[in-house]
């Protein structure tokens, strides 16, 4: 029986597929190979019963040289296990101390009214979520070429989460409730206070940003440390049952892994900067670790500062992230300067306040920076019906990004035909993409790459 395929995309480019399946080349080789010997046993008339047993004989050594080679033990390397919790559909916090311009960058870069900027400790509470456009010029210019009827962005989901105080690891503050929110998240905006306001009050006196920044990275590790240890003592009930069983093996190695997080915490070292194996790897990801998560620092200044690009505090935060959290983002931002232009309502005049300032929002960077530090691609499908990016993590095959589209599609998938986005702008249109060789039809194994153009091919799923 034929078996339905369909075509889930709204591609215009329609490359016809063969496909030919390792059970048919067998079948036509095994068919040749049986024509053969019957020919060759006729010719020396040999007995029924020794042509059967050469047949056989041929039969298995003609399967013999048609097996491969298995793979040599150990050459099969380990699949990348991401530090973090497995999806697409991940968010980021802002956190910081209170008073230092969560809520106004939340309402600028989400470009609403939610959220509650305020000149007062935890005017935030529970946290507001909101969905960010993710600019992509390779979206845009796929949206100009094929001007489709239905266009739908690529989005990032942000929270605006209550204000830190020190001492919030222990219940100072909104202590526990903050942290869950914390926990809540994928990633963090980490809002730092580089300006000076004396109408703005600061919840520890004075403005010094690498104490801001040391009290955030110890409430947060301290928060870990209570986790972890209660992990370990969880893991311990069984190990200490003793034996040889696989339920006790692995918990052992639960254990070790465990105990050398909980070093790691006690030596104030974030577990996001610690060399994770892929097994334990596997162990960190459900303790959904605060200091576990990717995190990008955003620096606050004035307004003034920020046009005239220098300030004193800023070789401070940069000094303190290269010792403390090697690595990680560093990006300046006046959120006043982002919460005035949040208020225009007209986008010219936006353009034209940049211009006039020779100045240009900080808001795109921090959502493309953000999406990096959380290991996401997109890829697209494209078509003058539609025209929509797609968001994978880093690795995923095409099976699973064909079940990001319809869960159905990866459980009936088939094959994909693809080509980057990066070939079809060089060259201007699919049919030179195709005419140049460069359209690939692939298997499950695929890994998707950033920019990738898809078409799914699917079976007919089952009723």
């Amino acid at each position: 029986m034929a078996t339905a395929i369909k075509s889930f995309t709204t591609s215009s480019l329609q490359t016809p597929v063969f496909t030919f399946t390792s059970r048919n080349l067998f079948s036509q080789t095994a068919a040749s190979s049986a024509f053969g010997i019957a020919a060759r046993a006729q010719a020396l008339r040999c007995s029924t019963t020794n042509t059967a047993l050469y047949i056989s004989t041929l039969q298995i050594r003609t399967y013999a040289k048609k097996k491969s080679m298995p793979p040599k033990k150990g050459s099969k390397e380990e699949e990348k296990v991401l530090l973090g919790r497995p999806g697409n559909n991940l968010k980021s916090g802002i956190v910081g101390l209170a008073n230092v311009g969560k809520s106004t960058l939340f309402q600028a870069i989400t470009k609403c009214r939610l959220g509650n900027p305020a000149n007062f400790p935890y005017a935030t509470i529970e946290p507001e979520e909101s969905r960010v456009i993710v600019p992509d010029e390779r979206y845009d210019w796929l949206c100009e070429k094929y001007k489709p009827k239905s266009r739908v962005p690529a989005h990032l989901t942000v929270y605006d989460i209550a204000g830190l105080t020190k001492g919030a690891s222990t219940g100072a503050g909104l202590g526990n409730a903050f942290l869950s929110h914390i926990r809540a998240v994928d990633a963090i905006f980490q809002v730092v206070r580089c300006f000076d306001d004396a109408e703005i009050i600061h919840v520890e006196g004075d403005v010094n940003p690498t104490r801001d920044l040391d009290i955030i990275a110890d409430e947060l590790r301290l928060k870990d440390i209570e986790f972890t240890e209660k992990a370990l003592e969880n893991i311990q009930k069984i190990t200490r049952r003793g034996g040889q069983s696989l339920e006790v093996k692995k918990a052992k190695e639960e254990e070790a892994c465990i105990q050398k997080v909980l070093d790691m915490l006690n030596e104030s070292k974030d577990v996001r900067k610690g060399n994770w194996s892929p097994k334990e790897i596997t162990f960190i990801n459900p303790l959904l670790l605060l200091s576990a998560k990717p995190v990008v620092y955003l620096v606050n200044l004035s307004e003034k500062d920020y046009l005239r690009k220098k300030s004193s505090y800023l070789p401070k935060v940069f000094n303190w992230v290269q010792e403390n959290s090697p690595g990680d983002p560093i990006i300046p931002i006046s959120v006043s300067f982002e919460g005035r232009l949040n208020d225009m309502e007209d986008e010219d005049e936006v353009k034209e306040e940049c211009k006039k300032l020779s100045a240009t929002s900080a808001l795109p960077k921090l959502v493309t920076t953000m999406r990096k530090s959380l290991n996401l691609y997109s890829f697209f499908t494209t078509g003058t019906d539609e025209v929509r990016q797609w968001t994978i993590r880093k690795g995923t095959k095409a099976p699973q990004a064909a079940g990001v589209i319809h869960t159905d599609f990866e459980k009936t998938f088939i094959q994909v035909i693809v080509y980057n986005f990066a070939m079809l702008k060089e060259l201007g249109d699919e049919s030179e993409v195709k005419s140049k060789g460069k359209v690939m039809t692939k298997g499950k194994d695929y890994v998707v790459e950033d920019g990738d153009i898809l078409l799914i091919k699917a079976g007919a799923a089952k009723g």
